[in-house]
C-alpha cells in the first residue's frame, strides 16, 4: 500500500501530517506522492473537492480518505477526526472500510473564443453577476423552459446535500442514478414562465443551456471560470471518485448526524 497526504493548510495540519507519516513508517507503508493507492486528505469538504481536482488524471487508480481537522467542519464525505489516525490504519489493514463511488458530472462550456471541459463532484452552477440570468434549458435536445432567475444548479446525488439543499432542492440517495436541476430565485411573470420546483432526471440525460445572456458565469465545485459563457452542456461522466468511509453508517444516519435532525 502506498499513501499520499493532501492538505490546503500545511502549517495548521503539520502535527497530524507528521503523525500519519510516523504511523505509516511503523507499519512499513510507503509515502508516495507520485503513485499513491490512497490519498489521505486533511481538512473540510472543500479540501476533498480540491484534492479531487488536483488528481483528476488518476481517479481510476486512487482511493480518498478524509480526516477532519476542525470541529466546525461538516465533514460529510468522511468519518474520521485527528484522534483517529491509529484506528484508520487498523481499518485499512482489515479491509473493513466502505468504498463509495460517485460519478462526476462533465461540463463543456462554450464561449465566443474557446471551449472548456471540466468535471464536478458536487455541482455545476450557471449564474449571472451583471443582471438576471436568462437562457433556454434543453433536456436531450428538447426545450424544457426559457429560464429567468438568479442561478441554475445541476447536482450529482452526493452534491444534493450541499448548495442544492440550501437552494430548496431535494436530497437524493447516493445510489440513485439521477441528476438534479434546481433553480434559484427564478422569475415568474407575464413574460417569463419558469418551473419553480427542482427537477430530477435520469443521469443518462444530456442537459444543454443555450442562448445565455451576456454575463453568464459557470462555477463547478469550488472553481469559477473567468470566461463569460454562451452555451453550457452537462452530462454524466465516465470518471468516478472512490472514497472510504466507515461501513456501519447509512445515508439516513449520516443525514441525521450532519444536519442535526
Amino acid at each position: 500500500m502506498k499513501i499520499s497526504i493532501f492538505s490546503k493548510d500545511l502549517d495548521t495540519c503539520f502535527p497530524i501530517i507528521e503523525q500519519i507519516k510516523q504511523e505509516a513508517f511503523k507499519r512499513e507503508i510507503e509515502i508516495n506522492d507520485n503513485d499513491p493507492d490512497i490519498i489521505i486528505f486533511i481538512g473540510g469538504d472543500g479540501t476533498f473537492l480540491k484534492a479531487i481536482q488536483n488528481n483528476i488524471d488518476r481517479l481510476d487508480d486512487v482511493l480518498f480518505l478524509g480526516i477532519k481537522n476542525k470541529r466546525n467542519s461538516l465533514g460529510y464525505f468522511y468519518d474520521f477526526d485527528v484522534e483517529d489516525v491509529e484506528d484508520i490504519f487498523d481499518l485499512l489493514d482489515s479491509g473493513l472500510l466502505k468504498i463509495n463511488r460517485v460519478n462526476l458530472l462533465k461540463g463543456v462550456a462554450f464561449s465566443k473564443k474557446e471551449e472548456l471541459e471540466f468535471y464536478a463532484f458536487n455541482e455545476i452552477r450557471l449564474s449571472n453577476m451583471v443582471e438576471t440570468l436568462r437562457c433556454q434549458l434543453f433536456i436531450n435536445d428538447e426545450l424544457f423552459e426559457k429560464y429567468a432567475g438568479d442561478e441554475l444548479i445541476v447536482s450529482t446525488p452526493s452534491g444534493t446535500t450541499g448548495l442544492n439543499k440550501s437552494a430548496g432542492g431535494a436530497l437524493i440517495f447516493p445510489d440513485l442514478n439521477a441528476i438534479e436541476i434546481t433553480p434559484l430565485a427564478n422569475v415568474n411573470s407575464k413574460i417569463f414562465h419558469t418551473l419553480s420546483n427542482p427537477l430530477i432526471i435520469p443521469n443518462n440525460c444530456v442537459i444543454k443551456i443555450d442562448n445565455i445572456n451576456d454575463g453568464g458565469l459557470v462555477s463547478f465545485d469550488y472553481v469559477t471560470l473567468e470566461q463569460h459563457i454562451d452555451t453550457l452542456e452537462i452530462s454524466r461522466s465516465n470518471l468516478y471518485v472512490s472514497y472510504l468511509t466507515k461501513n456501519n453508517i447509512s445515508f439516513i444516519k449520516r443525514i441525521k448526524d450532519k444536519f442535526d435532525i
